[in-house]
């Protein structure tokens, strides 16, 4: 049974930066230096206002897409497809130290909710959410579609298992739940993020598995990321998933530990992200090998090149995306692999084109999932921060 989750209202806030008298007052030696103060110093008022009555803003994103599709199948044909793959509008309301968001996907003709929650944040250290929300773990579900270059993040979020098309527990994307985060920030810039949440478990929304989600319960997830400086930064996760070991019923549920490695580097020219995962098999009853245990190992890496990243808004990203899963370390001929690439163009600031090409590979008889060959040509635009007071 499909969850909407729970739409968390509330009223937020939104820091401003106060212009410090001794820039207003500096001698700036010309015209344009002049207005430019007096730019900052209205802005700079502006935020304040902002602070003090909130302030009410929307947001919104539409990729659409021409796909090309192939299954690694003998006498397979190659079917096309054209769709909007993606249309979300959010709005956020902010005063003080709460804020609120709802988005909504309406691409597929309802409106679904991907996020609404309420976020209180009473300093810079302390931040807390209740509602629907990313859930802490792997640096590619945490990043936004459309900061990556790619059009979909890779094997390890695309690929479904078995009849009922389960999602991996450990990239799953959304879900309802609490999440408490902490930030410690040293004299040298370095940081330091540690964060706790309890989110609902997402297999008990399917009926054929006579399970509600209350007996599933919830995801306890722990997460510590260190932020070197703004190239680099590493983090790790680990998670606690209820799961099946099989499907005989209550009996059968059993709780597994999943934990990642992830690190991003950033630089002028190039930047990579790359992430690992290993931990309990959780994935069996939706294989075809439901007797092997042993542990599940992933891994994914996304690396992005910058041929023009001087000439804004004009950004040229060619990159490439490779990605591997490994069921379970016990059983034979079901290891799932990926590589591709392609090039993102952001032709102006707020509109990208993205070309690129997946290539799946099913190692044998046992993979969770068949070979796939697809080719897509996407076109994103987006608004945001449109808003009043």
């Amino acid at each position: 049974m499909k969850r909407f989750g729970s739409i968390f209202c509330a009223i937020g806030f939104s820091l401003c930066a106060i212009v410090s008298p001794s820039a207003q007052t500096l001698d700036l030696g010309g015209d344009e230096n002049i207005q430019a103060s007096q730019e900052r110093v209205k802005k700079s008022k502006l935020k304040k206002s902002e602070k003090e009555k909130g302030r009410l803003s929307f947001s919104g994103r539409v990729f659409a897409r021409d796909v090309l599709s192939k299954v690694d199948f003998a006498g397979a044909p190659t079917t096309h497809e054209r769709s909007v793959d993606s249309a979300r509008l959010a709005i956020v309301y902010k005063r003080k130290w709460l804020s609120m968001q709802i988005e909504f996907d309406v691409a597929g003709g309802d409106a679904d909710l991907n996020d609404g929650y309420i976020r209180i944040q009473p300093n810079k250290n302390w931040r807390f959410v209740a509602g629907r929300f990313k859930r802490p773990m792997g640096m590619l579900t945490l990043s936004s579609k459309w900061e990556l270059p790619s059009t979909e993040r890779g094997l390890l979020s695309t690929v479904r298992l078995g009849a009922d098309r389960e999602r991996l527990p450990f990239t799953r994307t959304r879900g309802d739940g609490l999440m408490l985060r902490y930030k410690k920030k040293f004299a040298n810039k370095k940081k330091i993020y540690a964060t706790v949440a309890l989110v609902q478990n997402g297999l008990g929304d399917d009926e054929d598995l006579l399970l509600s989600a209350a007996d599933f319960g919830q995801d306890v997830y722990g997460r510590i990321a260190f932020k070197w400086n703004k190239d680099i930064e590493v983090a790790s996760s680990v998670a606690l998933f209820p799961y099946l070991e099989d499907f005989s019923g209550p009996d059968a549920l059993n709780h597994g530990v999943v934990v990642s490695a992830e690190a991003r580097v950033d630089k002028k020219f190039f930047s990579v992200i790359v992430t690992g995962f290993t931990g309990t098999n959780l994935l069996a009853p939706f294989t075809l090998t439901p007797q092997a245990q042993g542990n599940v190992r992933a891994a994914q890496a996304l690396i992005t090149g910058y041929l023009s990243r001087e000439s804004k808004p004009k950004r040229i990203e060619p990159f490439l995306l490779l990605s591997y899963l490994d069921p379970s370390s016990e059983a034979t001929n079901d290891v799932l692999t990926e590589w591709g690439g392609g090039i993102n163009i952001r032709v102006v600031k707020d509109w990208r084109l993205t070309l690129d090409y997946l290539q799946t590979s099913a190692q044998g008889n046992n993979s969770p999932a068949t070979g796939l060959k697809i080719a897509t040509l996407q076109v994103g635009g987006r608004f945001k921060n449109i808003g009043f007071n």
